[in-house]
């Protein structure tokens, strides 16, 4: 599963990202808005983000570094996170000074990144923690990686001015600046794959090299198919290790063979609060 999250005010902001697990606050949170709605940010806020991303935590290892060309462009290290850059990025601030964002009521206004989270199937992630199968959780992460490959490829976009039409155009060919970070167990430390992504609202040109925000729709408006190619790589990646498929929707979910739903359901004891209450 694939879900794209645009974070709406501040207390979500800090509910969200300060927490211990990232999933604790998706979960406790009301005031997050998968789409649209200014984001107001803090200097408060985007401490709390960095301090999630360089956090961590004795009791599951953690998966943490910088995606995309953009990323390499900037000199951001694929194996870690440092604070500092992860600050910079967030604050939309570029190694020449520039400052990227627009002015609203004479202030400068610019959302930080939009959070991807892709969850791996139960059954994934019984396999590698019960069973201790690292290389499930490998495909895990790879899927994800190729995923983010396949946005800055084929998804990404910006606006550019366009001073024959005064039109401002969605525009594609863009560098993308992601990190990940990945955790290992749900709010109720059942064993849950998922990695969290930050696009960062920054993205540099490939035609004229200039470094421009975003446009967020372009993620938003094609989440269900990005969903279904990640879930894609996954599946090749788990197929490639010997693991059988079973699908369980015409959209590509699937568990692996042999990992029966009693199990799965064993081991789902969030969902089964989350339906009581339902």
């Amino acid at each position: 599963m694939l879900s794209l999250r645009k974070l709406s005010s501040v207390s979500a902001t800090l509910a969200y990202y300060s927490s211990p697990s990232v999933s604790d606050a998706l979960e406790q949170s009301d005031a997050i808005a998968p789409v649209g709605g200014e984001q107001v940010q803090s200097e408060k806020t985007k401490q709390a983000i960095m301090d999630y991303y360089a956090e961590e935590r004795d009791d599951e290892p953690v998966t943490r570094g910088w995606v995309g060309e953009g990323a390499k462009a900037l000199g951001l290290s694929k194996d870690k996170v440092d604070l500092h850059d992860l600050k910079r990025c967030l604050e939309g601030r570029l190694p020449n000074g520039k400052q990227l964002g627009k002015m609203v009521d004479g202030e400068l206004v610019h959302t930080p990144a939009i959070d991807l989270t892709f969850s791996a199937p139960k059954s994934v992630s019984l396999v590698a923690h019960v069973l201790d199968d690292k290389k499930a959780l490998g495909a895990h992460e790879k899927a994800v990686r190729q995923t983010l490959g396949y946005i800055e490829a084929h998804v990404l976009q910006t606006r550019i001015y366009n001073r024959e039409t005064g039109d401002r155009d969605r525009v594609g060919n863009q560098e993308m600046v992601a990190t990940t970070k990945t955790e290992h167990t749900s709010r109720n430390l059942d064993p849950q794959i998922h990695t969290h992504s930050l696009v960062m609202n920054m993205c540099r040109d490939k035609q004229d090299g200039k470094w421009r925000s975003i446009e967020n729709a372009s993620l938003f408006d094609r989440s269900k198919e990005l969903g279904m190619i990640y879930r894609s790589y996954l599946s090749k990646g788990l197929s490639d290790l010997g693991y059988g498929i079973t699908r369980t929707s015409a959209d590509g979910q699937f568990e692996i063979t042999g990992v029966s739903r009693q199990v799965i359901e064993g081991f789902s004891t969030r969902r089964q609060e989350i339906v009581a209450e339902l």
